[in-house]
Formats: C-alpha cells, structure tokens, sequence
C-alpha cells in the first residue's frame, strides 16, 4: 500500500488494521512459547514441576517462572525473563482480543473489557489508538523473536546432551 493510500485511511481502519498485525504477532509469540514450553516440560525435567503441560496463559508463565526456578539445568536461562514480557504485556492483549472499541475519536479509542470476579463481572474501560497497537505488535513481534531464539537453545542443548551420552 503506498503512503496516500494509507494517509487515506479512517481511524477504524487503522485500528483494525493494527489490530490484525497485534493479534499474528501475539499468535506467533504464543506459539514459540508453547515450544519451550513443550521441550521444559519433556525434556528437561519441567514433568517434575507440574504433571500437565499447561494451557492457559496465566498457567504458561506461571510454569516458566516455576521450572527456571526449580530445575536446575536452566539456571542462566531466560525462561523467566521471557515469561515476565509476555505477563507485561497479557493485560493489553486481553483488552485488544476480548474487549470491544466502544468510543471512536480521532485518535483515540475507548475499550470495554469484562473482568471476572468471584462475585461478579466488571466492566473495565482504557484508551488505545493504532499507534499504540502497533508499538505493542512490534513487542510481541520482538517477543516471538526472541522466544524462538531461547527454543534453538534448548534444541542445540537437547543435541549436545545426546551426544554425551
């Protein structure tokens, strides 16, 4: 798209057209950390920490932060470092996914999201635009990134053990 047709383009369009950048870059990341995730958990020992792979967000990095602390072999790792960005940035994602745009202005959007609590749900509200959408894709892009990177550690590590024995 060339930069007319893009200067043309309406405040919904931009929003969702960074949205959908968001939501692949969050998909990407999330599937990279589910490769580490898989390898922690059956082959280096993450079986010990909890008996099932986990399968919420909230669980995944809850059991990168258990397994870098209780499993010795992934001291100097960054599982827990990773862990930290996706937590960083799960509230924002959360609101982007399952919230909906309820007040368009020029620049800014207002969100509504549904926040459960034990006694009842909450409705929660924030601003965005599609700058700010489209910063927090580049994280996540970053964030797929460097999970992928830490998954090739883990593979080579994997390579190198087998070999030793």
């Amino acid at each position: 798209m060339d930069k007319a047709a893009y200067d043309s383009l309406t405040v919904h369009d931009h929003f969702y057209l960074s949205l959908g950048y968001f939501t692949a870059h969050w998909s990407f990341a999330e599937y990279a950390l589910d490769l580490c995730i898989a390898l922690v958990f059956h082959s280096f020992g993450g079986k010990t920490i909890k008996r099932k792979l986990p399968k919420t967000l909230d669980r995944k990095i809850e059991f990168c932060r258990l397994c870098q602390d209780g499993l010795p072999i992934l001291k100097g790792h960054p599982l827990a470092d990773l862990a930290d960005r996706f937590d960083a940035i799960s509230s924002k994602r959360h609101t982007l996914i399952h919230g909906i745009a309820i007040n368009w202005g020029e620049r800014a959007i207002e969100m509504v999201k549904i926040r459960h609590t034990p006694d009842m749900h909450v409705e929660e509200r924030s601003s965005t635009d599609p700058k700010q959408i489209m910063q927090l894709s580049g994280d996540a892009l970053s964030l797929c990134t460097d999970t992928m990177l830490y998954a090739g550690r883990l593979l080579r590590d994997l390579e190198v053990a087998d070999k030793q024995t």
